[in-house]
């Protein structure tokens, strides 16, 4: 219901910017220190991945990272993310498993990838910001499909019926939305407008959908969270 329970993070984060809960640990990527967190719910640190202060595109470290999304084996995909335009898959355990993605256009290619998310099928769901769509890959990253009718993608979630909820703009008229889809890309439902209203966003930024079905959305210029009832 939003009522606040308290927080932490302080002397390990410096730039939060994307954060994902899974099986009862909290996930942060930081795009200040270059790496990605895995944390229990109450705030201790239990892992970090990529090295901290030190931005690169080898295997072992991160430039600006900005979202999780986990695999049914457990696997643990990154965005990564406003500088190396790529996706890094590790294993459970955090060994790398695969990296896939370049700057550019084509299929397979990015420019600025900002979030991502699995679906129930295994599908991963890649948010190509600057290049206005969403890319499909299997879990292994060969590439499925892309949709070039949603706009530029901010944030993604996959819910367990098989729909996608996607935040983010409208580049023809500016105008920040969200978008619920099925599988195939089709658009099922849309809300949002450019402001600062309730129901509009000046950021719409991430995405989420809980249990219940209520979507919240974190809106980055804002600095608030609003949560809809879909239905």
């Amino acid at each position: 219901d939003g009522k606040y329970l308290g927080d932490w993070g302080k002397g390990i984060l410096q730039g939060p910017h994307g954060v994902r809960v899974h099986k009862d640990t909290v996930w942060v990527t930081d795009v200040n220190t270059h790496q990605a967190h895995q944390f229990t719910l109450k705030g201790k640190l239990l892992r970090s991945f990529g090295k901290k202060g030190k931005p690169g595109d080898g295997a072992d470290q991160f430039n600006k990272p900005t979202d999780f999304a986990f695999g049914p084996d457990g696997a643990i995909y990154i965005s990564d993310g406003y500088v190396n335009t790529r996706v890094v898959c590790l294993a459970p355990d955090g060994s790398v498993r695969t990296i896939w993605g370049e700057k550019g256009k084509g299929p397979g290619q990015f420019s600025l990838v900002h979030a991502i998310a699995i679906d129930r099928g295994g599908r991963v769901y890649v948010g190509d910001r600057n290049n206005n769509r969403v890319q499909i890959f299997d879990l292994k990253g060969k590439f499925i499909a892309q949709w070039k009718n949603v706009g530029k993608p901010y944030g993604l979630y996959a819910c367990p019926d098989g729909s996608i909820f996607l935040c983010g703009v409208e580049p023809s008229n500016g105008k920040f939305r969200v978008l619920k889809l099925n599988d195939q890309g089709k658009v099922l439902a849309e809300f949002g407008q450019t402001g600062k209203g309730p129901g509009q966003f000046l950021m719409a930024h991430s995405i989420y959908v809980d249990r219940s079905g209520g979507v919240v959305v974190a809106d980055g210029k804002a600095n608030r969270l609003q949560k809809f009832i879909t239905g």
